[in-house]
Order: C-alpha cells, then structure tokens, then sequence
C-alpha cells in the first residue's frame, strides 16, 4: 500500500510540473472586435496556433499546455485555450495539434502571432482571419435563369443528372434546408440518431443530421445550420443544387446532387453592409470534408495568407474534396483567399454576353469563369431572389464539379477539377483587356461531362536559378545574369503524345534564351520535368528594383491548347541570408523575414534547422536620442509599417565575402 501511494504522489507532482490548468473552455466571441487593415479582416484578442506536440483536450474542448508555453502566454493575460478540433485523432495534417488561444492583452494578434511563433512548441501562429461574402444586394425584378442555358445545363443533364451519393458542402451563412426547391436534395448523416443528445457516428458532432452550425446566434455551436437571417447561403446551395424537374421554382445544374449545409457565421458579427462574417471557414470545409463532401463551396474570401488556410485546402484535398472558390468582387487582380491558395479551383464571373462582370477579379490565379451577374435562386422563407457576385459563379461551377465525379467517378478531386477547366470555352476575345487572366475560359457543362480525352498538364513547381555559368549562384537574380528554370510537371488526365512546352516572356526586363521543351509522351498522372533541358533567359542590364518578371507557359498537343503563369523577382531588394543552420531575408527597408508585409510572399522568414518558419515580421529600430526612434515596424496604425528609413543603396549578399563565405 505504502508503495502505491508513494507512486500515486509521484504522479501528481509530475502532472502539476509539466502541465498545467485548463483555462475556459470558449472564447467570448461577442466580445472580440473585427479589426479591418485594407482588405484583410481578423478578430481581436484570438491567435490561431498549430503546436509541435499533441496536447490534453479535456471533455470541454479545453487544453492543458506544458509549463514553458504557459509561463510565455501569460504575459498576455490567457483567457481560454480551446482545440479547433477537439475529437481529431492524430494524422499527417496535425490538425489535432491547432488550438485558439484568447488573450485579453491589447496587443495586435499579428504582434502576438509573430511573437509567439519563435517558441519551440509552436509550429506556426496566425491572427484568426475572418471573410466577406462577395455577392451584391438582390434586384426581385429579374427572374431568369440565364446561367443555365449560357453554360447548357441541359444538354448536360441529357448525358447525367448527377448522383445522390455526391454532396456539395455550402460552406456559408447557412442554408433555409426546408425550402421547397431545396428541402429533398438536402444531405442527411443517416449514422446519427436525431435528437438523443448523443455523437452516434463518433464524428465529434452531436445530432448533426443535416449539417452543423459552427457560430450559432452569438457564438455557440448547434446542430441546426439554418439560415438565421435572410442573407446568402440560401441563394448559393439553390444555384449548385436545388431541387430540379419537381414543377417548383428553378432548376439547378447539380441536379441530383446532394447539399451539405454547414453555417460558419455568428449571426450578431456584421460588417458595416449589413452581411455576417465567415469566422469559421476552415473548420467548415473540414468538417465537410471528414463527412464526405465530394465538392465544397466558397463563396467568401479575403486578403492575408493563412497558414491554417493552405493546410485545410490541402487536408480536404486528401479526403477527396475539390474546392471551388469565387475570385472576390474588388475589379482587382490582387491576392484573394481561399480562392488563391494552391489546389483550389478559383472562379471569376461572367455577363450573358461572356464579358467579365465589372466587380469580378481577375488574375493569375484564377482558373475558370462562370456566370455570376443577377442569378435568381432559391432565397429564406420560402422565396427566391436575384444576386450578383463572384458569390453566385462559384457555386455553378461547383454544381457543375458533381457533375463530373458522378460522371467519372474514379478521377480525383485536382483531376475534376481540370476536366472543368479545360473543357471551358474561350472568352479572351470579348476581354482583351483580360487575356489569360480570368481563367481558361467559361464552363461548359456538356463538355465537361462527355469529353473522355481531356489532356491537362500543369506546373506543379518552379525552381529559378543563377547557376554557373550564367549567374554567380547566390540566389539573387541580378542585372545581367543569365537565370535557368526547372519545372516539375504533372499529366493530370488522357495521355500526351506529342506535348510541347513554350516559355512566352510577358515582361520587357529580360531575354528568352531557351524557350522550348519537347515534353513528348505522358501517361495520365505521370509526373515529370524539364531537368535536361532547362528554360533559361537572361535579364537587363541596367534592372529596375524588384522587376516582375512575369511568363506564360504555353502547353500544346494536337488540338490541346492550354497556358500557366509563373514568374519571380529581379534585382531584388531584399535577399535570404542561408548558411550552417539558419536562413534569414533581410530587406534594404529596415525589416527582417519578409519584404511585403502583409502577404509574406516575399521572402522566406526566419528557419532553423530547415524547419517552419520562425518569424512572421522583424524590424530594424534605431534610437537617436530620447526623444526620437526611428523604425520600419509597425506602430500606433497596425495596418502598415512605419517607413523612416530611406534606401540609399540596396541590401545584397556578397558571396563569398572578404571575411565570410556570406556578407
């Protein structure tokens, strides 16, 4: 006996040293602000993190954190640690290691994130990003579904109707689930029983047998994902999949095709125009991922890259979901999320006379176009109205990916999703203006479900190099010297015979060298490269600062025509230092990690090891008296950084150095 209490002590003695108590359970997310730095919306007081190790989740969702990780945060005044997914078993997305951390400090989450990331036991740190819907208000006084015949749904129906077993997840504000267009195709998880209190499947839901409701009326989660208000998830869920040839309403080019509703809102967080935030985005497409969406919506978006973001891309992607993405509604060819991440299928909206709607993006990200200006669609109570937005392509071209996995059911999510794209038709000539900048073209719903030799072929990634003997090898492309570009390529559908690989310059600061790669024959899914005949091109000399140098990849073979974008910097001014264990961008302007705050594109932050990146934002401060600091970080306008510094001459790295193999 004596021998057993001596062991049970032990215990707890080592569980209060290397853990410690659970803070509560839930933030207050009624309490939190929505902070707005141009295009890019984050809540207050709430740092996303994905730690190194597993921690203990309690019944609650709460989270037990080890000792150094607490003595840290608690500067910040911790109010609650929760599991984003609290029933997540361990896997390669890690996702059971991200937790929300709720602080009550006044300082800004980017600040805290940046902080917080160069701890050990985090893997990376995050503001909580928050999305806009990209719709307009409705005009009742249009009620044709010109959509349908434009992209001829119906000669599409005639080849299928799709499949009950393909669901679209509508990752929104919810959808009205008893309306009469929409109540029969509505997804049902036939493995939990209604109404007993109890999470039957073991999915981490309870009674979720039509969807999930992430934010509630003020922030708590429930089980039922209606609508709280008229506002847009309706609209969407009516245009990919509403109930079609029932003699009610409108048709849907889903048509059979099953509609998961999952609410990610709080219905009391609005923007200024009255329309509620997408605050659980990511937790939404997971959760329809893991409960088998084959085709997930999104019709919200904003600035600022998530790391949280790309992983859930990439995680729903492994379950099997393609995600389909509107391009936003700014007339801007700049970054929008998710619709920018890598593996998305990013879509612009369309006219009925096939020219980009005045408010669709545009850019080289986007993939397809589809048409998105005054769609009439299923509305709250019962109704049906018109809206305009890249909001109301991205579902058609949604409706249209259920299509095509009932169709072809053994391609993959990446490879429905190019059977979409390249069976678009071209619109390039009614947009000169927008050439190869907002997709492939407009979808086709015949094409896309009857094409049986589809050839896609993509760039999966780009390595630029100065190698010798055209450059000095020290990563940095300079007035002059002469840059290689090694592409990994990736066959996505019917075999190539003859593929032919161009480069196109689609920059004036430099000269093609080597422009061709005769690809020749690939089989579906091969991968493959350019390795032994590298593209090259040799760069202007005098160079402006930081030169776009902007290519188009042109892809031909037989009848297959198709294009890619790629591009890297010139003469920059900035530049990673990499040597022994540690990696570093340092930029002329005073900041450290990263040169385009707040994008981080530019540059590879601060890595030990090879590992994750450590530092999401540096600053070089300089006091000159007591009265006077000078700095580029950021300061009391937390949107952008201070710029006291001039740049008398550019930051470069001497390699080798007269005293280091690096200067």
């Amino acid at each position: 006996m004596q021998s057993l209490y001596k062991r049970l002590l032990w215990g707890f003695f080592i569980t209060l040293l290397t853990t410690v108590f659970s803070y509560g359970s839930n933030p207050l997310w009624n309490n939190l602000k929505i902070i707005n730095k141009g295009n890019v919306n984050y809540l207050s007081n709430i740092v996303v993190v994905k730690l190194t190790e597993r921690p203990i989740v309690n019944l609650d969702g709460s989270v037990q954190l080890m000792q150094p990780l607490v003595s840290y945060l608690e500067g910040y005044g911790i109010n609650s640690v929760i599991a984003v997914f609290p029933n997540k078993a361990p896997d390669e997305s890690g996702f059971d290691r991200i937790v929300i951390i709720n602080y009550e400090s006044d300082s800004d989450p980017f600040f805290v994130s940046s902080k917080i990331s160069e701890l050990r036991e985090i893997e990376w740190a995050e503001p909580k990003f928050v999305y806009e819907l990209v719709y307009t208000p409705n005009d009742p006084s249009f009620g044709s579904q010109w959509n349908l015949s434009k992209i001829k749904a119906t000669l599409a129906w005639d080849i299928t109707k799709g499949d009950t077993n393909i669901v679209i997840g509508i990752v929104d504000t919810g959808v009205d689930w008893d309306h009469p267009d929409l109540g029969a195709n509505i997804w049902m998880n036939w493995d939990e029983i209604p109404n007993n209190g109890i999470d039957d499947d073991n999915n981490g839901f309870v009674d979720d047998i039509r969807g999930w409701d992430f934010g509630g009326l003020h922030g708590t989660p429930d089980n039922n994902p209606m609508e709280d208000r008229p506002d847009h998830g309706t609209h969407v869920a009516g245009i990919s999949s509403a109930v079609t040839d029932n003699g009610v309403g409108i048709a849907s080019i889903g048509f059979n095709s099953k509609i998961m509703a999952v609410k990610t809102t709080i219905d009391d967080r609005r923007g200024p125009n009255g329309s509620p935030y997408i605050i659980f985005g990511f937790e939404g497409i997971t959760y329809a991922a893991d409960n088998g969406a084959k085709v997930i919506n999104c019709s919200w978006g904003g600035g600022g890259y998530s790391i949280f973001g790309q992983e859930t891309i990439e995680y729903a992607i492994s379950k099997g979901a393609l995600i389909v993405c509107a391009a936003g509604n700014n007339n801007s060819s700049g970054a929008f999320y998710p619709a920018w991440y890598d593996g998305v299928l990013s879509v612009a909206s369309t006219t009925s006379g096939d020219s980009k709607s005045g408010f669709s993006n545009y850019g080289t990200a986007v993939d397809v176009s589809a048409p998105g200006s005054g769609i009439y669609s299923t509305w709250m109570n019962n109704t049906y109205a018109t809206l305009s937005g890249t909001s109301m392509a991205s579902p058609l071209a949604a409706g249209l990916a259920a299509l095509v996995f009932a169709q072809f059911p053994a391609y993959t999510p990446l490879q429905v999703g190019e059977q979409v794209r390249v069976n678009s038709d071209n619109i390039d000539a009614n947009n000169p203006a927008y050439a190869n900048l907002i997709g492939f073209g407009r979808i086709n719903a015949p094409k896309s479900v009857s094409n049986t030799n589809s050839i896609s072929v993509r760039a999966l990634n780009f390595q630029y190099s100065d190698e010798a003997p055209g450059g000095n090898g020290d990563g940095i492309f300079q007035p002059g010297e002469t840059i290689t570009l090694t592409v990994n390529f990736i066959n996505y559908l019917n075999p190539t015979s003859n593929l032919i690989i161009t480069l196109e310059n689609k920059n004036s600061y430099s000269t093609i060298n080597n422009g061709t790669f005769n690809a020749g024959a690939h089989s579906m899914l091969e991968e493959f490269n350019n390795s032994t005949n590298k593209f090259s091109f040799t760069l202007n000399d005098p160079l402006p600062e930081n030169a776009d140098l902007k290519f188009l990849l042109n892809y031909s073979d037989g009848s297959y025509e198709d294009y890619q974008w790629t591009g890297t910097i010139g003469n920059p001014t900035y530049a990673t230092q990499s040597g022994n264990d540690v990696a570093l961008t340092i930029t002329s302007k005073g900041t450290f990690a990263y040169n385009d705050y707040p994008n981080n594109l530019q540059g590879d932050g601060f890595v030990y090891l090879g590992g994750d990146n450590l530092l999401f934002e540096g600053a070089l401060i300089l006091g000159t008296s007591a009265n006077q600091i000078s700095d580029a970080a950021r300061g009391d306008d937390q949107s952008v950084q201070n710029s006291d510094f001039s740049v008398i001459q550019p930051f470069v790295l001497s390699i080798p150095g007269e005293t280091a193999d690096i200067e």
